[in-house]
């Protein structure tokens, strides 16, 4: 479809440190905000449908497009727009699977990133298990994003 995106969330985990069950599909898709009419409509071609009943006001609202496939697993497509964003995609690793497909992976700096902004308890092992499996990671990176990160998110909600 010609759009850039990155693997992120709880598969991104487990394909850059230790395999691990997560029950849903995390992505940050780039430009796509002019043609999210057409993702949807190619997307709902393909078996994918929306987990709301209006999944494109949903993801202008909320700047994530929920959908899930004929399995009835959940996949959320973060619409991105922030200058992070752009650095998770386009630093992203190619990480092959199963010898076959080949796709883009959120760094291991961006994701304990994204999982030190939310802070859920499985967030902070998923943070441990990065950080065995990478102990060269950018932990200076790490520190100084994650901080502004916190800190645009936290305003943001205020």
């Amino acid at each position: 479809m010609g759009i850039e995106f990155s693997i992120v969330g709880g598969i991104a985990v487990a394909l850059i440190s230790t395999p691990r069950f997560t029950a849903d599909i995390d992505a940050v898709l780039l430009d796509i905000d002019d043609r999210l009419e057409w993702v949807v409509s190619e997307l709902a071609g393909a078996g994918y449908v929306g987990r709301t009943s209006d999944p494109i006001a949903f993801a202008r609202r909320t700047r994530v497009l929920t959908l899930q496939d004929t399995f009835g697993v959940g996949i959320d497509l973060m619409l991105g727009l922030l200058p992070f964003d752009e650095d998770v995609v386009r630093k992203s690793n190619r990480v092959m699977i199963e010898g076959e497909l080949e796709v883009p992976v959120a760094s291991p700096e961006h994701l304990v990133v994204m999982k030190a902004v939310a802070w859920r308890p499985k967030d902070i092992e998923d943070i441990r298990q990065i950080f065995l499996v990478n102990p060269s990671l950018d932990r200076n990176y790490v520190m100084s994003t994650s901080q502004s990160m916190r800190s645009f998110s936290r305003s943001r909600n205020e």
